[in-house]
């Protein structure tokens, strides 16, 4: 309103420069909207991802005894806790 009431813009250029606001506004709304979908599915394979990388119990098991048939274990505790209370 300053800007008409001082002459500096005509009535079309404040129209003009709304409706521009309103553009970009919307814009940099969809903007974000995409970065979320994107994102989000970006998640979701790295989730994937991480679950097909990650040992199940049985080829936990299978670590545990072979390293306590090399190291002798005869403690009867899984490697890893003979590991982590011997520190």
């Amino acid at each position: 309103n300053r800007l008409i009431s001082d002459h500096l813009i005509t009535e079309t250029m404040a129209t003009s420069l709304m409706n521009d606001n309103a553009y970009t506004y919307d814009i940099s709304a969809k903007l974000i909207e995409m970065a979320g979908i994107l994102f989000a599915a970006r998640g979701m394979e790295l989730l994937e991802t991480e679950k097909s990388i990650q040992l199940n119990e049985q080829e936990l098991e299978g670590i545990e005894n072979e390293i306590e048939s090399e190291s002798g274990n005869k403690s009867g505790y899984p490697a890893r806790l003979k590991v982590v209370t011997s520190a």
